[in-house]
């Protein structure tokens, strides 16, 4: 299915497999899931991501999705039933927020596919997900082991180290397709 997706969607799908469970499970160690009170999940695919978040919830805690791919939004209510995912664009982090009574969140993961946008998109879209943070919250996104070293990579890695207080790359996540590095970016 993945496969398919990135060749009839490549911009909104970034690869032709999910997350692997490793890369699912550095997510949310970097995040410290139980400790947050608000988690937003961008790009959530199939929920692969998801299901390691949702159990480390704490009780209190709130959480949604956004997907824009149809297909992987109907997949990820299979393979997450418990969680919620809005099919919507990341522009709406603000709309979904409100609905839940919030004006920002403590942690924003994602799995938006950076390298496939344009600079200025790239800039409107990482705004949008800094504003949406409280003060001291982290954004964590991944992009694979290629990233830095073709053009939009670059522009993706000045652009968050411009604009958060603190990043920090992870080790390489050997067991995805492909390798891939964690930002754990800081408000």
């Amino acid at each position: 299915m993945y496969l398919k997706d990135f060749f009839l969607h490549p911009l909104s799908t970034g690869s032709i497999t999910p997350s692997s469970k490793y890369l699912a499970k550095k997510y949310v160690t970097l995040a410290e899931i139980p400790r947050r009170s608000m988690v937003v999940e961008l790009g959530s695919g199939n929920g692969c991501v998801t299901k390691e978040i949702l159990p480390l919830l704490h009780p209190s805690a709130d959480y949604f999705s956004i997907e824009i791919n149809p297909n992987l939004v109907e997949r990820y209510r299979e393979n997450c039933p418990t969680g919620l995912v809005y099919e919507d664009t990341i522009e709406q982090l603000p709309k979904y927020l409100k609905e839940h009574g919030k004006d920002s969140c403590d942690c924003i993961i994602s799995g938006i596919p950076w390298t496939n946008f344009s600079p200025q998109k790239q800039t409107e879209l990482t705004q949008g997900i800094y504003d949406s943070l409280a003060p001291g919250g982290i954004f964590l996104t991944m992009v694979y082991i290629q990233s830095p070293y073709v053009p939009t990579g670059k522009s993706y890695q000045k652009l968050i180290n411009g604009l958060f207080s603190s990043v920090e790359q992870s080790t390489l996540v050997w067991r995805n397709i492909p390798p891939a590095y964690l930002y754990t970016c800081t408000k």
